[in-house]
């Protein structure tokens, strides 16, 4: 699928290849003024492309990823 992600802070982002693949972190929630929600989607920036893709995998798991390191 394509597209590209919501702004979002606290990822992780990795480079495998010829792809940068980036997930989990924070974004805001716009129905809460002073909230945010944890994200579980996985990306994947092409660059070759530089075209975004969201993979068909999400984070399925109670552990947050933030700020991990890869």
């Amino acid at each position: 699928m394509l597209g590209y992600p919501l702004c979002r802070w606290k990822r992780t982002q990795v480079v495998a290849q010829d792809s940068v693949y980036m997930l989990g972190g924070r974004r805001h929630n716009i129905d809460a003024i002073y909230d945010d929600c944890m994200v579980t989607e996985i990306w994947r920036l092409d660059l070759g492309t530089q075209r975004w893709h969201k993979t068909l995998l999400k984070l399925d798991t109670p552990v947050v990823i933030l700020l991990c390191s890869c």
